[in-house]
């Protein structure tokens, strides 16, 4: 007797459409899960060592202009020109004070980049892993962007308050008035004593808003 007819190609054809399934989702079939999950590590890793390099550099970089902005914005004058205030800060502090309150941002920015770029990472690795939608599409990109920006306006958020304040003595000194800091770390000393907790989490959502956002 013969047997109910049964597809040649069955098993093939089961076969290419879970490698197709695989594919739309950016899997490599031909990698176990030991070494998917490898690549996955050694890709977040190499995106903290690029995030925290990258952030020192944008740190040592933009201070100056962050400082020429500060003292643009805290001026009551009208014609305070960029050039003009660069010019009191050299002739006041020299060409340090264009880096006045560098410090704790700098000392932050490595991790805290590195932070951004490695939990992007991995919160997009999360996410393509349990989409649906096709490799790259914008919804999953905008909600891995919006996830790095809860832990990181935690380190972002005191850090900045330490050092608007080192900023605005600046302006004071630059006005021939003693400078009320010494250090960074004598600012946040104070800041501590004067507020505590509250004084350095002044402005938090208003720093996580944008950060979702971008």
């Amino acid at each position: 007797r013969q047997g109910p007819a049964c597809p040649q190609d069955g098993g093939a054809s089961v076969i290419k459409e879970t490698m197709g399934r695989r594919a739309s989702r950016g899997e490599d079939s031909s990698l176990s899960p030991d070494s998917r999950s490898t690549t996955a590590r050694h890709t977040t890793s190499d995106a903290l060592l690029a995030g925290g390099f990258g952030g020192a550099c944008l740190c040592v970089v933009g201070a100056p202009f962050d400082v020429v902005k500060v003292r643009q914005q805290q001026t009551r004058s009208d014609g305070a020109s960029p050039s003009r205030i660069v010019r009191s800060i050299l002739r006041a502090e020299g060409v340090v004070g264009l880096w006045r309150g560098v410090g704790p941002p700098l000392m932050v920015a490595v991790p805290q980049f590195a932070l951004v770029f490695g939990s992007h990472e991995a919160a997009r690795a999360l996410i393509s892993r349990h989409s649906t939608r096709p490799p790259g599409d914008g919804r999953d990109a905008a909600l891995a962007g919006a996830l790095v920006a809860v832990p990181t306006t935690f380190v972002y958020t005191p850090v900045d308050r330490v050092k608007l304040a080192m900023q605005s003595d600046g302006r004071r000194v630059a006005s021939g008035l003693p400078p009320l800091y010494s250090s960074a770390s004598q600012c946040a000393r104070q800041l501590w004593r004067s507020g505590g907790a509250a004084s350095f989490s002044r402005g938090f959502f208003a720093t996580l808003a944008p950060g979702r956002s971008r």
